[in-house]
């Protein structure tokens, strides 16, 4: 509330007049920054324009055309929707065209007044499909089913199902936030072009933000080149990159890189899981050129290539607090070697309650680095330290093999519940305090520890925590 200190009428008036020039200027304030949003369902209705739910149109492209004067949203329900194929071309020439500073929009039901009224699921229920013509062939699929071409100011893409095209989206010289996207069955699920020979300008740049998203059963996940010396730049957080299968051997075709083909990039990977991809060049990851990869809270799990599952050619990722299930030259000792599966099931990327996984992820780890919410909309912090790979184990604890009966110190196997003492397998519950004696190497697989709990460190006495290598 606004209130003023005199009361004479002259004052009054005056603080009336202040009070309704401030009303105004918010409100032109309010005005200058409210978005015009453009309303989408497979079936058009009312009037057709997209102003209004009652009104909205069938074609994703007409909603893009008509923001790209001045920005905007756009909203869309459930459903399935294909580009238009042009006018004596065939479905390869088909594709939705992104315009600067347009966010997209998926998962409406088609009644909702704000963005937060949206319920997202997992995954998104609005699907781009690039199979334009025959249906049981792929050679008339929309060559890209989104482009994205010298985008300044960063657009949006959220909550969409991106499906069946030779491309999912091709993105030159663009910056983008994709956010609950699903890229499926495409040949490559996004393909990232950058620079121009001779051009230095950063605009020439693809920067590229990847959060809650999954790539799977496509032939190659992400796929980046560039030249003239200018780069792509991907952050991303929170994603699975599941069964994509590049199955072309070398010299025929390409035959690199089943989740990532990384050229010419600089690439931060945070809390993404791998698994099960293959290609013969790198399963995972391959890279032929220059380029600057970093993982930290990932798990690479049940990936092969017939030339090993990482390809890296000249420079080496950097790989840290991350589970691997086989040994790397260049992890860092934060990274755990172990050939247990941590997910629940071989149908789920999801973790398990005794996964290595849990509770491993780097300490520095916060929302502000990965949000709040994991891959399955759940909340990403449930425990004090975040756990690796793209989704939080939100259940209890598993039961620790090997727990404290008394305060005491460490070698003493009197202190311990299963009458030895515990060795670098086991997962320790400290429930008392306990001493690590003068120049004892102590090792466990986890600790755990009680709210009464402690450990009181002697001179030289040290405790190594996942020292994995099995």
């Amino acid at each position: 509330m606004i209130t003023f200190p005199y009361t004479t009428p002259y004052s009054r008036q005056r603080g009336f007049l202040i009070f309704w020039a401030i009303a105004i200027c918010l409100l032109g304030s309010i005005g200058s920054y409210a978005q015009t949003i453009r309303y989408v369902k497979p079936n058009s209705s009312g009037s057709g324009d997209g102003s209004s739910w009652a009104n909205a149109t069938n074609d994703l492209q007409t909603a893009i055309n008509s923001l790209s004067a001045t920005g905007g949203q756009v909203w869309m329900t459930s459903g399935l929707y294909k580009p238009t194929v042009p006018a004596g071309f065939n479905g390869f020439d088909s594709r939705f065209t992104l315009t600067d500073g347009i966010a997209i929009y998926g998962g409406f039901t088609g009644n909702e007044t704000t963005l937060s009224d949206r319920i997202e699921s997992h995954p998104a229920s609005t699907t781009l499909s690039g199979n334009v013509g025959d249906p049981a062939s792929r050679d008339d699929n929309s060559q890209y089913i989104l482009y994205a071409f010298n985008m300044d100011s960063t657009a949006i893409l959220d909550g969409l199902v991106i499906t069946e095209g030779n491309t999912g989206l091709l993105a030159e010289r663009t910056h983008l936030q994709i956010n609950n996207c699903t890229f499926v069955a495409n040949a490559g699920g996004i393909l990232s072009y950058a620079g121009g020979a001779g051009n230095t300008n950063d605009q020439f740049a693809n920067r590229i933000q990847i959060t809650n998203s999954a790539f799977q059963a496509n032939l190659n996940g992400i796929s980046t080149n560039s030249e003239g010396g200018h780069g792509n730049y991907f952050t991303v957080i929170n994603c699975l990159f599941e069964k994509n299968i590049n199955p072309n051997q070398p010299i025929i075709t390409s035959a690199f890189g089943g989740a990532l083909t990384v050229n010419g990039a600089a690439m931060s990977l945070i809390n993404c899981t791998f698994r099960n991809n293959y290609a013969y060049y790198g399963g995972v990851v391959s890279s032929t050129a220059s380029h600057t990869v970093t993982m930290t809270n990932c798990i690479l799990f049940g990936n092969s290539g017939s030339a090993g599952y990482e390809n890296f050619f000249p420079d080496t990722p950097t790989i840290r607090y991350s589970l691997i299930d086989r040994p790397l030259p260049y992890q860092e000792p934060s990274v755990i070697v172990s050939t247990t599966s941590p997910f629940v099931s071989e149908t789920s990327a999801q973790l398990n309650a005794c996964s290595y996984a849990v509770d491993a992820g780097d300490p520095a780890t916060t929302q502000t680095t990965v949000g709040s919410i994991d891959l399955a909309g759940n909340p990403r912090f449930v425990r004090t330290r975040i756990d690796l790979g793209a989704y939080e184990y939100q259940g209890g604890l598993c039961a620790p093999d090997i727990y404290t009966l008394q305060s005491g110190r460490w070698d003493d196997v009197a202190i311990w519940s299963a009458g030895r003492l515990p060795t670098d397998a086991d997962r320790v519950l400290v429930k008392h305090a306990v001493t690590i004696p003068q120049n004892y190497q102590a090792s466990v697989l986890k600790l755990i520890f009680d709210v009464s709990a402690r450990l009181i460190y002697e001179t030289g006495g040290r405790l190594s925590v996942n020292p994995l290598r099995r």
